[in-house]
């Protein structure tokens, strides 16, 4: 925050049309334009290099606007599902192709390696829910495992 951007360098591309004015949006959606560009980009190199892999792009929870909440529920993002402000983005490409899945949780990504590397072993020993494309709340039989992991993310 605030999101400045270069409009010398990058012009912005998006406008807010709606009759409520939030501008801190309007420059965070210019924002994500072009950094979800230079990501497309990059994971296209990625896939030059190897087409054969893993690549999961996980986004943060939306930034905020003046208003905070309000903004958001006034735009009716995502129609005002509950909780619709900490739902995050993720992209998953596994060989070269695009995998859709149910909601999962950031505990599932972790599984998911695990599951791919191990060529689907691990769902087959441990409950996966994303492997069926459901929506199974067992994060807490994750947990110790998810914290195990998390432990060594600044090694």
């Amino acid at each position: 925050m605030p999101h400045l951007i270069n409009e010398q360098k990058r012009p912005k591309m998006l406008k807010l049309i709606s009759s409520f004015k939030d501008p801190q949006l309007e420059d965070s959606a210019n924002q994500t334009f072009y950094r979800s560009k230079a990501v497309a980009e990059y994971v296209n190199r990625l896939l030059e290099i190897d087409e054969n892999s893993l690549i999961i792009l996980v986004s943060d929870h939306v930034p905020p606007g003046i208003f905070g909440r309000k903004s958001y529920e006034k735009l009716r993002y995502l129609d005002n599902e509950i909780d619709s402000l900490h739902m995050n983005r993720i992209l998953i490409i596994e060989d070269g192709k695009v995998k859709k899945y149910a909601t999962i949780h950031h505990y599932d990504v972790s599984a998911m390696i695990l599951n791919y590397i191990s060529k689907g072993a691990y769902c087959k020993e441990h409950s996966c829910g994303f492997a069926e494309n459901k929506f199974i709340d067992d994060r807490m039989q994750r947990h110790e495992d998810y914290l195990r992991v998390m432990a060594h993310a600044t090694d």
